[in-house]
């Protein structure tokens, strides 16, 4: 199976998105049949070729005709969408992303999603971005996607609206829970297009994995004034690359001096029971020779908000530090063995295929040692012994 890492080192655009595959897959006349199963007439696709700084990538087009340019509400895009030929997978992803936008736009505007009128969203260039997008993605029958943090341009830019600053509000507005970076560049990096797409495919943000980079595909944008391009690798399975499983996780801290041991053993509890994969609290000296606590949370990406959310109301911290960590793990299974002391789950750790470490559940171990007087060691000694024998059989 395969994965996706896609590098946003100088922003991303649907355009941009559409192009890089495109490089890094001969599949033109693919998207074409699919595109014109939208029955959307007023445009037509270039794909080129094209070097910057002598490297070569691909360029993405969409030309439209000027009286094809115009507004539509989200109402219209659904409908132009789901009476298409499209697949329903197709029809989905397409739909989600602009769902995506559409919610953000109207945060944006201050209206109801249905009366939200889009210009640039609306345009047949970003409906063919979008939909072409989703039909490449799905032809290529990814497993996971991984991205790296969105990069954020200031300054302003021109909209139909008139003169807004950068990143864009709904840019803004899409990227509410996602690892981002400023960059003292005056330009758009990141547009709504791109900061939809990427949010509604991305299983996880940070560096790239461990992996086997079987194919790279370049996209430019269209911009020449600098690198402006995205770069998407195609890459082998991490399980079937390496002998251990990696991953990109969050790690949350915050350190306390005005809470008690009480209030830290609750927070602690609280975000165990919401998520965290692991929690550990650490003695510090803080300023003015304060004692305190480091509390350190570590969880899946994705619970960033959940996570912030639990540590603010129920601990007296006004802040929180956050970053993405890689983490390499064994492959793990568990089986259920027969011992003499009573029925004990064991997780077995495996690298390379080569089982290395055995590890008895402990509330089990425990909740025995306590019913019968077994000392915990003796009970964990037989449940290996009995693990290890069932496993070679």
């Amino acid at each position: 199976m395969n994965n996706l890492y896609i590098d946003q080192h100088s922003g991303v655009s649907g355009d941009m998105l559409n192009a890089a595959l495109l490089n890094m897959f001969d599949i033109f006349d693919l998207l074409m049949e699919r595109l014109n199963l939208l029955n959307l007439d007023g445009y037509r696709i270039e794909y080129k070729t094209e070097k910057r700084n002598h490297i070569s990538g691909g360029r993405f087009i969409v030309h439209w005709d000027e009286n094809s340019h115009s507004s539509r509400n989200f109402n219209d895009i659904k409908a132009i969408i789901l009476n298409s030929n499209l697949s329903e997978d197709e029809k989905r992803l397409s739909l989600k992303i602009f769902t995506r936008i559409a919610k953000a736009e109207s945060i944006v505007h201050g209206v109801d999603i249905e009366k939200v009128h889009f210009h640039e969203v609306g345009a047949i260039d970003s409906i063919v971005d979008i939909v072409g997008f989703s039909v490449l993605l799905l032809s290529l029958h990814i497993k996971k996607v991984f991205a790296s943090p969105f990069f954020l341009g200031n300054g302003t830019t021109t909209s139909q609206h008139g003169e807004i600053p950068v990143p864009a509000p709904a840019t803004v507005e899409l990227l509410k829970g996602y690892p981002v970076f400023g960059t003292d560049k005056n330009k758009e990096l990141t547009t709504p297009t791109g900061a939809a797409i990427i949010t509604s495919i991305a299983d996880e943000f940070g560096a790239l994995p461990g992996s086997i980079i079987k194919k790279v595909g370049i996209g430019f944008g269209s911009r020449s004034d600098s690198f402006n391009a995205v770069r998407i690798f195609l890459l082998d399975d991490y399980k079937e690359t390496r002998p251990y499983n990696e991953e990109t996780l969050l790690v949350i801290e915050t350190t306390i001096d005005d809470s008690t041991s009480e209030e830290i053993a609750f927070l602690q509890e609280l975000l165990f029971a919401n998520g965290a994969l692991d929690v550990f609290v650490t003695p510090v000296v803080m300023k003015k020779n304060r004692s305190g606590f480091n509390v350190t949370a570590v969880s899946d990406p994705q619970m960033l908000n959940n996570l912030t959310e639990i540590i603010f109301k129920n601990s007296s911290t006004f802040g929180i530090r956050y970053g993405y960590s890689l983490r390499k793990s064994l492959e793990r299974k568990i089986i259920n063995v027969n011992s003499k002391y009573g029925i004990i789950p064991v997780k077995i750790g495996y690298y390379d295929n080569n089982r290395v470490k055995y590890s008895p559940e402990y509330d089990v171990c425990s909740k025995i040692s306590r019913e019968t007087g077994a000392a915990l060691r003796d009970i964990y000694e037989d449940a290996i012994d009995i693990a290890r024998k069932t496993i070679e059989k």
